[in-house]
């Protein structure tokens, strides 16, 4: 509205949370129009056309046909009522590893409300997932230029530092979906999953967990494999992929769900590598035990403390934050 609409020389919206007594801008310089008109469209044509399928998520728990939804219809905890479930915090891997990695960073993000900004990183990322989400919903492999039809559909280029990194990245993805077609498409029987960015909603103790997960891949012995896609520039050990805590949550809750998981997977596009481990038992009773003492901690968390941790070079609240006032410098190089 506003581009057609030249003369209201508009550069931002702002939004105010009322419950959290808040103002949030949103930059109308940083949206790329182009995707947001093209997805419009795409729904426009999905409601002309009637494909009014149902989708689970979040919001679930305040719609009035949730009992009736085909979506729902094989939930595993009808114990646990749906007004109980609009009472609870729910606490997705992303929220907890936040507080785990930062306390600070956990309240600024979901106490606070303030979004996280975007980068490239993270748009490279939504952008290749959203290829594997299209295409493993399809009987039929994609040809290899579809692959790239689609990598252009999705693309998100925001984020990018300069119009060089956008290059990088773009040329980048291109290359990774390239070889993940000769690795794990071309010349291989195709199957398609069970589920993609499959939605999970599940009591643990007297929490909720929620979230997605990538990809439920089927087996001819009625088990199922999780595939988790990774972009990050370096390769895990199977080590390291071992004691990856979102994994252990996937298959926690799908063994909850009915579902015979034989293999955990992170899938590195970047180096066409795909790394399978699975836990046993006894993992997923230390699992339950650490998710709920760690959400306990969270949730009676009162002074939220600034933590050293990987991310914090790329970290938006460096200007705030007292660990960088005192040691800049040298966390900038983690």
């Amino acid at each position: 509205v506003i581009e057609d609409n030249k003369d209201l020389k508009i550069d931002y919206l702002e939004y105010f949370y009322l419950k959290f007594n808040q103002f949030v801008r949103l930059d109308l310089n940083k949206i790329d129009s182009t995707h947001v008109k093209g997805e419009i469209l795409d729904m426009h044509g999905e409601i002309s056309r009637d494909r009014l399928y149902p989708t689970s998520g979040p919001y679930c728990d305040w719609c009035d046909y949730q009992m009736e939804c085909p979506e729902w219809k094989d939930d595993k905890f009808p114990e646990v009522p749906f007004k109980y479930r609009k009472d609870k915090t729910r606490y997705s891997f992303s929220r907890l590893s936040s507080y785990l990695q930062c306390p600070l960073k956990y309240k600024k993000i979901y106490l606070e409300k303030i979004p996280q900004e975007p980068q490239g990183f993270f748009s490279i990322g939504t952008t290749i997932h959203a290829v594997m989400e299209d295409i493993y919903s399809k009987p039929q492999a994609p040809t290899r230029e579809r692959l790239f039809e689609l990598y252009d559909k999705y693309w998100v280029s925001i984020g990018y530092s300069s119009p060089e990194e956008l290059k990088e990245y773009y040329d980048s993805g291109r290359e990774w979906l390239d070889l993940y077609y000769d690795k794990f498409i071309k010349d291989l029987d195709w199957v398609k999953a069970v589920a993609v960015e499959k939605y999970f909603e599940i009591p643990i103790g007297n929490y909720i967990t929620i979230g997605y997960i990538d990809r439920i891949h089927p087996n001819k012995d009625g088990s199922v494999e999780v595939i988790d896609y990774k972009t990050n520039p370096e390769m895990k050990s199977v080590e390291e992929v071992s004691g990856d805590l979102q994994l252990t949550l996937y298959q926690y809750v799908l063994e909850k769900l009915g579902y015979k998981v034989s293999g955990l997977s992170l899938l590195f596009l970047r180096f066409g590598e795909k790394v399978t481990v699975l836990k046993n038992e006894d993992d997923l009773k230390e699992f339950e035990r650490f998710f709920i003492e760690s959400v306990e901690k969270a949730e009676s968390e009162k002074e939220y403390p600034p933590k050293i941790n990987e991310y914090c070079k790329n970290c938006q609240f460096k200007p705030e934050c007292p660990l960088f006032k005192k040691a800049g410098e040298q966390l900038n190089l983690l």
